[in-house]
């Protein structure tokens, strides 16, 4: 195989493994939030959270120069995950 495309094939392969790492460790920040809402008696979810959120998202992807509605796609999926916490 092509020695650039080999290098370059690696280095994708570990920003996917920091990406990874930062979904895990998102993960694991909001499974905390939860127990503090729960211990406080507060509802897990918050709509217009959700909505600040990804309307944030969406405006830092347009100034990164990155596909905005695709952005917000991974964002949608990392609330869905989320979400699946507070079941």
């Amino acid at each position: 195989m092509d020695p650039a495309l080999s290098s370059l094939r690696a280095e994708v392969d570990a920003l996917d493994a920091e990406l990874l790492a930062l979904l895990a460790r998102r993960r694991e920040v909001v499974a905390r939030l939860f127990a503090v809402k729960d211990a406080r008696r507060l509802p897990r979810l918050d709509a217009a959270r959700e909505a600040a959120l990804l309307a944030d998202r969406r405006e830092r992807a347009e100034a990164l120069g990155l596909p905005v509605d695709e952005v917000e796609a991974v964002f949608r999926a990392a609330l869905r995950m989320s979400h699946a916490l507070g079941r």
